[in-house]
């Protein structure tokens, strides 16, 4: 009895069936993940967010009296040699980025284009621990203030230097993020561990404990100063963020009119504890004069103590 088989004819259409399914269902899958690991990424950033409430009820309804890393794989210990340049989120002046992603302009005109704006703190004005004997005063850290409530894996003033996967890292976080000797200087190294560079990928907002003068309202840094805010003094709580990615791309990115990278989207907790994941133009909305802005009213630079987000 002859034996029946596949001719070439059937085998090439199964194999061209197979390839239209994989086609289709390999973007399917990678959306998937994308969007799992963005919610793995948001649901970091509730915990951290909930550390700090839990850091707010013990210190008498206060804000945590805290500051973002400022450089390098060591948490500085001397508030005198912060390097200011390294954490392209604590700065001077605002970031407008240029179209090839490689460098800070201090001014533009399409808020899309503006990723990073000075939050607050600066060399002059980082709070220190009180001194104690002889140890030296060392700057108060956020994720070392607030971890003792959450238990992340945030290790005292070396936590810069664990290469393990905590809560205080975004899952989907791949980039390094690098500015060097001066604040117009922007580079960026995919595939490396970003977490060891600026410190930790969830960044505070310090308006909440300094005066507000915003850079682009005509303030400067020389103003800052602590004023650190209770629960109460927080106008909107479910408007003004307290924690936030401290880099957006690793969630996608788009081109803006001059072929600028813009990211996606942003994960973002408010200080009454509710986390969300925030369209690009929303996040970047600070300020409604700037041409392009949306007039949306969930903006990260905005005074905490107002009942109006436009002011």
């Amino acid at each position: 009895m002859r034996r029946q088989g596949f001719t070439l004819i059937e085998l090439l259409v199964v194999i061209a069936i197979i390839a239209i399914l994989a086609a289709i269902l390999f973007p399917v899958f990678a959306r998937a993940r994308d969007s799992a690991v963005r919610t793995q990424c948001l649901n970091n950033i509730k915990q951290v967010a909930t550390g700090a409430i839990m850091y707010v009820q013990d210190y008498d309804e206060k804000m945590p009296l805290a500051i973002n890393i400022p450089y390098g794989i060591n948490e500085p210990t001397n508030p005198n040699a912060m390097g200011q340049y390294i954490n392209l989120w604590v700065r001077t002046t605002p970031c407008f980025i240029n179209p090839q992603g490689t460098a800070c302009l201090a001014s533009g005109t399409d808020v899309r284009q503006l990723r990073y704006l000075p939050i607050g703190q600066y060399i002059g004005n980082a709070p220190v621990a009180p001194a104690t004997g002889n140890p030296p005063r060392y700057p108060l850290y956020f994720p070392s203030q607030v971890d003792p409530y959450i238990k992340a894996g945030a290790g005292g003033v070396q936590m810069t230097t664990r290469k393990t996967r905590t809560l205080w890292a975004c899952p989907a976080d791949s980039t390094s993020v690098i500015g060097y000797g001066s604040e117009s200087s922007l580079f960026e190294l995919s595939g490396l561990n970003h977490f060891r560079v600026i410190g930790h990928d969830y960044m505070y907002n310090t308006w909440l404990i300094y005066t507000y003068t915003d850079r682009l309202r005509g303030g400067n840094p020389q103003q800052w100063t602590l004023n650190v805010r209770s629960m109460a003094g927080v106008a909107r709580p479910a408007e003004i963020i307290i924690v936030f990615d401290a880099y957006a791309m690793w969630h996608g990115e788009s081109r803006a009119p001059n072929n600028g990278p813009i990211p996606d989207n942003w994960n973002v907790a408010f200080v009454d504890g509710h986390a969300k994941n925030l369209p690009h133009a929303v996040f970047m909305d600070q300020f409604p004069g700037v041409a392009g802005g949306g007039g949306n009213k969930l903006r990260l630079n905005q005074d905490p103590g107002v009942d109006n987000p436009n002011t």
